[in-house]
């Protein structure tokens, strides 16, 4: 460990920059222990060939990156490099990939690019914005939309689970809410009449 490290990392969570609830679990347990949590991630990032310096950065932000267990970042560390080919230096750029559930978000959509690839679909090369900075929206119109085949890698139709959004209430239903009409009798025109002749 550096002289002067603790002091960064504390200077670090001194001044995290995301949501108030973020932050709250990160600090639930106390500043020094929310410390050596991100000295371990400094560690592991520093252990993949990132410096200190970086890893700091990356940490700074993305302090999501504290809530995942050591295992996890472990995990989307490996599949970044080794499964994706991409350098751990990305992360400097993108740091956004350690704060998004890789499971939900980074697996599907590197399913459905190397689908794309192996048909010969891809014309410009993908690159990690792709990844990480593309809503599910956008990357699904971009990637999935113009090829039926990779919604089913993808997880399923957006349109369909928007379309499940939507209808929250049954079809119809609108209709047991619609004021009941009321009788209008000769004694109720005569009276809107002689109402709207004083207005005049």
């Amino acid at each position: 460990m550096d002289p002067g490290e603790p002091s960064r990392l504390l200077d670090l969570l001194r001044d995290l920059r995301c949501r108030e609830a973020v932050r709250d679990r990160i600090l639930a347990h106390g500043a020094l222990r929310a410390a050596v949590a991100a000295r371990r991630r400094v560690e592991l990032l520093h252990a993949r060939g990132l410096s200190r310096h970086d890893a700091l950065r990356v940490l700074a932000a993305e302090p999501r990156t504290m809530l995942y267990s050591p295992e996890d970042v472990e995990r989307k560390l490996e599949f970044l490099v080794e499964t994706m080919g991409f350098e751990v230096g990305w992360l400097v750029q993108y740091p956004e990939f350690l704060g998004v559930n890789l499971d939900r978000w980074i697996i599907p959509r590197h399913n459905v690019v190397e689908h794309l690839k192996s048909v010969g679909g891809l014309g410009d090369p993908v690159e990690m914005k792709h990844y990480v900075r593309l809503t599910r929206r956008r990357f699904y119109n971009m990637f999935v939309k113009p090829y039926p085949e990779c919604e089913r890698i993808f997880g399923g139709l957006v349109r369909e689970r928007d379309e499940m959004a939507r209808r929250r209430h049954p079809t119809g239903l609108w209709k047991l809410f619609k004021p009941a009409k009321h009788e209008r009798t000769q004694e109720d025109v005569q009276n809107m009449k002689s109402l709207v002749g004083s207005l005049k």
